[in-house]
């Protein structure tokens, strides 16, 4: 993904996983037995979701089935034509995540520190504490970077500038979630309801 961070899925999965048993599946890449998909009524079951995959690990292990997070680092490569598809696709990857973990999500705003900290340095009128702030922000970011990096073994060349930029878009697409309903998935404008399914426009 050349704007998407890699420092943002598998951190929260890890996360999430060392509190609670798995009980949802993620990504572009799952497999389910046909015992397992068949016991949860099928594809029908989870088809008017928009976290499809989300639901698809909460049905099985509601079952009680075990779902396991794979071991291996599945590459997975999106692209998008210009700044309003990536909008549009990010937006929609944030009203997913909200409609899987809306407490979660929702404060998720505080793994931005870095945005959170030039927020702070345009405000704050104590130089060497705004000098401390942002450099210890900075530091932090760019370590995560690297660490997720290597830990993931990417070996693609990254531009390192765009850490900030890809960190403000992230903060400005959580706000933006908050206001509406709407989603676009391949083309098509969708609805979210309460419970998190789809209802086309």
């Amino acid at each position: 993904m050349p704007f998407a961070s890699v420092v943002t899925v598998a951190p929260s999965v890890l996360v999430a996983t060392a509190f609670s048993p798995m009980d949802f599946c993620l990504g572009g890449t799952m497999a389910v037995t046909r015992t397992a998909l068949e016991s949860i009524g099928g594809f029908g079951a989870i088809s008017s979701y928009l976290a499809d995959d989300q639901m698809l690990g909460k049905l099985v292990h509601g079952q009680g089935r075990r779902v396991e997070l794979c071991p291996y680092v599945i590459e997975l490569v999106t692209s998008d034509a210009n700044i309003r598809e990536l909008w549009d696709h990010e937006i929609r990857w944030a009203r997913t995540i909200h409609t899987a973990q809306p407490w979660g999500f929702s404060f998720s705003f505080i793994t931005y520190a870095l945005p959170l900290a030039l927020g702070y340095a345009l405000v704050a009128g104590n130089p060497p504490l705004v000098a401390a702030v942002l450099g210890g922000a900075v530091a932090l970011r760019i370590s995560l970077h690297y660490a997720a990096r290597w830990a993931l073994g990417i070996r693609t060349r990254d531009c390192a500038w765009l850490i900030p930029v890809r960190d403000v878009f992230g903060l400005a697409v959580w706000v933006a979630h908050f206001f509406g309903r709407g989603v676009r998935w391949r083309g098509l404008d969708y609805n979210v309801d309460g419970q998190g399914r789809l209802h086309e426009v």
